[in-house]
């Protein structure tokens, strides 16, 4: 079944990575001038809900100075509908509309829907689910005007400190990274949108934040074969439409300059050695791993060179996007002109970065200058099928481990309930109270209950972004303990808080606080759901790699 599943995945995804007609891509490239050549390789930073100042800028660049893309940041679904409508119609070639849709649209758009986040995903084992997602996100991705969506991460996530992607990764086995990652790529571009996968060669390994600082990875050129550069290699084997580079110093492998600026990581890695054929993108070069180092200008150019197609600039901070629009953005553009004119650049190199990205904007049927339509309703972003298929991948992530006492085995009519839960756990309180006939809700700091015998203590906790949980909840919790009741805990947040957990016999861990994982997690105590997720990653100390039981 899954090797007809793949043929016929690769069947869909060549509707998008076929060679099309390239006749209409070389008419356009040889009617533009210099200037509107160069504009094409930048992606610039587009705030629907700015000032009336921004709108007047991203005029000026879309018009003046040809930018050929816009990234687009925070508002919502008909707002973003409008803008683009507004750009798309000052330009002589048509704008590539990127987003970063990781987990949905709702990463950028408050009124669309948010998904799991992929180390939630991690655990999920029916990969037909991971598909059905892509096929979502890219149907919303569509109908909202987004074109490339930046996702998804392929990084694996080695390193536990890594302060960076953690959730944005499928987890630590890189096969399994690269399962589930084709799998929502081949969904979203199955539906006319093109799939990113970012961040090459590379990312997971790290405990620097690139938006920060500039990291430096010690990995040697043998490790990534063996590891990182796995899910990349399926991604380009399934034809990944596009990849997102990384701003890494990579110090045994180009250790003189970031990885964005290394033709060898590039040229030879990404293009030669992989023989990747699609799009390249830089990761944001207003990121400070780049911009505490070098000019703008400079850091434009160089990563043309190092053989990127297209050029990043993207925030969401109004003075960030200030200095790109105004500053970062024409003086990269004057940078590259100069190249060209002092012969650091040839023209045809030029020209084939820009051939590129005119295919792939004939590829996305943006010659045809389609307005996009005003949503008629929110049912068209939120259709009864893609909340409930947000509610069955929590429910297919939800993972238990340990539970030797057998203690979720409980009747909704006997079962005597202790629960002290966080703030947050709203939704798992009340499911539980509509659940069992029995539930004694205590609020944390040493405040006890009369314990019946055969009662049972349920935390329930979200741990703290340093991954600690609370102390009033560990001390409560404890003090029950100590009196011999049983203790099961459920784990709104990332496994990597388990090892902070330090008396845990049974846990069932939900990943997230969303209101569906919280059901979920009230359905599995009562054995309504029998969780069957599968731990994504190592927690040093406490449970392996592909953990978890089935009741």
């Amino acid at each position: 079944m899954k090797y007809k599943i793949t043929l016929l995945l690769l069947f869909v995804n060549a509707l998008i990575t076929n060679n099309l007609d390239a006749d209409r891509a070389e008419d356009v490239l040889e009617k533009l001038s210099l200037e509107e050549k160069i504009g094409q390789l930048f992606i610039v930073p587009a705030c629907q809900l700015r000032e009336e100042d921004h709108q007047t800028d991203l005029n000026r660049l879309v018009q003046e100075m040809h930018v050929g893309g816009i990234i687009l940041k925070q508002g919502k679904a008909d707002g973003q509908i409008a803008l683009i409508n507004h750009l798309q119609s000052k330009t002589k070639v048509p704008l590539l509309c990127v987003a970063d849709a990781e987990w949905g649209l709702a990463m950028r758009l408050s009124d669309t829907l948010a998904f799991p986040k992929n180390l939630t995903l991690g655990a999920v084992q029916d990969e037909r689910l991971l598909f059905l997602l892509g096929q979502e996100i890219g149907r919303q991705c569509q109908r909202v005007g987004v074109n490339v969506n930046f996702a998804p991460v392929v990084d694996v996530n080695s390193n536990p400190k890594n302060p960076l992607i953690h959730m944005r990764s499928f987890g630590e086995d890189p096969q399994a990274v690269a399962g589930k990652a084709v799998m929502v790529m081949h969904g979203m571009q199955s539906m006319g949108i093109f799939a990113c996968a970012k961040h090459f060669p590379g990312h997971g390994d790290t405990v620097v934040d690139s938006h920060v600082d500039l990291p430096i990875v010690n990995s040697s050129l043998e490790r990534l074969w063996e590891l990182e550069l796995i899910p990349f290699q399926q991604m380009v084997e399934n034809q990944v439409a596009a990849v997102m580079s990384s701003h890494l110093c990579f110090s045994k492998i180009c250790p003189d300059v970031p990885a964005t600026f290394s033709s060898f990581v590039i040229e030879e890695l990404l293009r030669k050695k992989l023989q990747f054929q699609g799009l390249v993108f830089t990761d944001a070069l207003n990121m400070q791993a780049l911009s505490r180092y070098s000019p703008p200008e400079e850091i434009g150019i160089r990563a043309l060179l190092a053989g990127h197609d297209l050029l990043l600039y993207g925030d969401h901070i109004a003075p960030n996007v200030d200095q790109i629009l105004r500053r970062d953005v024409p003086e990269a553009i004057a940078g590259i002109k100069k190249a060209i004119s002092n012969g650091l650049l040839r023209e045809e190199t030029l020209n084939q970065h820009v051939l590129r990205i005119l295919r792939a904007k004939e590829k996305l049927y943006l010659f045809e200058r389609k307005e996009i339509p005003r949503l008629a309703s929110t049912e068209e972003l939120f259709p009864e099928s893609a909340i409930s298929l947000k509610r069955d991948l929590y429910r297919q992530a939800l993972t238990l481990l340990g539970n030797e006492q057998n203690l979720l085995s409980l009747s909704e009519k006997e079962a005597k309930i202790i629960l002290i839960c966080d703030e947050g756990c709203e939704v798992f309180l009340q499911k539980m109270n509509e659940r069992f006939s029995h539930v004694t809700t205590l609020a944390k700091g040493r405040q006890f209950a009369n314990v019946d015998e055969g009662a049972i203590v349920i935390a329930g906790a979200i741990p703290e972004a340093s991954r600690e949980f609370s102390s009033d909840l560990l001390e409560t919790v404890f003090c029950y303990q100590q009196k011999g009741i049983p203790v099961a805990w459920v784990v709104f947040g990332t496994p990597y808080s388990l090892e902070n957990l330090p008396f845990a016999e049974t846990v069932i861990l939900a990943y997230e606080a969303a209101a569906e994982a919280q059901e979920a997690a009230a359905d599995a105590i009562c054995g309504i759901l029998n969780p069957v997720g599968q731990l994504p990653v190592n927690v040093p100390g406490k449970y392996t790699l592909g953990a978890g039981k089935r009741p």
